[in-house]
């Protein structure tokens, strides 16, 4: 199940379609970045009696991608990390997979540069189950 889970990561930062271009500027100044995830509804978090965790992939401070099975309950996640790689622009990719919720509702994922949402996808169900979400390759110049 974690390799399909990987398999679906890799999927989502290669061809996901929503993305957007930021730039103000060409400094090489820290930034921070901060991902969000926002349920209507609580997270399954076992399945079939095992256990069963978002996987969250997002680009670190030093533009590689980190992965997190962090979210493990609740309706809410989010990471805030210091941007210190001062190559421009600077690539940001925000991916989960797996996040199963408890009932019909809606998935947000947000991607904040300075304390300002720049970047938002929301993804939709009618009955519990699976959900993907994604924003990659946001190009963003600080």
């Amino acid at each position: 199940m974690k390799h399909l889970s990987l398999v679906c990561l890799l999927i989502i930062f290669t061809f996901t379609s929503c993305s957007k271009n930021e730039s103000t500027g060409s400094t090489s100044s820290n930034f921070t970045i901060k991902y969000e995830i926002i349920c209507d509804k609580p997270i399954i978090t076992t399945l079939f009696d095992q256990p069963f965790l978002p996987t969250i992939a997002y680009t670190n401070g030093t533009a590689q991608v980190e992965t997190a099975n962090t979210f493990t309950s609740g309706t809410t996640w989010s990471k805030t990390i210091t941007v210190t790689d001062n190559r421009r622009p600077f690539i940001i990719s925000f991916a989960a997979v797996d996040l199963a919720l408890s009932s019909a509702g809606n998935v947000t994922g947000n991607i904040y540069i300075n304390g300002v949402k720049k970047a938002t996808a929301t993804n939709p169900t009618t009955s519990a189950g699976n959900l993907n979400i994604g924003i990659v390759n946001m190009n963003y110049s600080v």
